[in-house]
């Protein structure tokens, strides 16, 4: 579902698939530090696709979920 709406606001599937790259190594590590140390890691993709994938969530449109909010507060 996500990635359906990720591909019709014009995200690549090589953007797409380093958006999914990067979520399952933060769930993997509960968060974006390796599970072995200090070493911190980032997604392979620039801001505005990263936010183009996260806006492309149809929960982003509704007013009935607190995800607007959470996404507009982390990124201003």
């Amino acid at each position: 579902m996500l990635e359906d709406s990720a591909i019709q606001s014009g995200v690549t599937k090589e953007e797409w698939r380093k958006f999914l790259a990067y979520v399952a190594g933060y769930y993997a590590n509960m968060g974006n530090y390796y599970s072995f140390g200090d070493l911190k890691f980032a997604p392979d993709l620039g801001r505005d696709e990263f936010m183009k994938i996260l806006k492309s969530n149809p929960m982003y449109l509704s007013k009935d979920f607190l995800y607007r909010e959470v996404i507009d507060a982390i990124y201003p």
